[in-house]
């Protein structure tokens, strides 16, 4: 968390026997309702593997803006290849 900046970021795992259950996408709902109304975060960030589009439909389904792709940004899980990371990201109401 960053306090001076009010923005924080989400990361998530899920055993995959309980997987494609809907748990994550309520978890991160979950999660995100409250850093947004109740801890005040103006920004809220998930990264995650480009290849993984599981983890790709999570922020998706809940309304986060793909903002970017950094390119070559980590390894895979194996460590054999780079892989890109996608920028999602969902802001606070603005009243301007």
């Amino acid at each position: 968390m960053v306090w001076d900046i009010p923005k924080t970021q989400i990361g998530f795992w899920i055993n995959s026997r309980y997987s494609g259950k809907g748990y994550m996408t309520e978890a991160v709902e979950g999660l995100t309702n409250y850093g947004l109304e109740e801890l005040g975060f103006q920004r809220i960030e998930i990264l995650c593997d480009s290849k993984n589009t599981k983890s790709r439909q999570v922020p998706e389904r809940l309304g986060y803006e793909l903002e970017g792709i950094l390119k070559n940004e980590d390894r895979s899980p194996d460590g054999t290849e780079l892989r890109d990371t996608c920028v999602y990201a969902k802001c606070a109401e603005s009243s301007e």
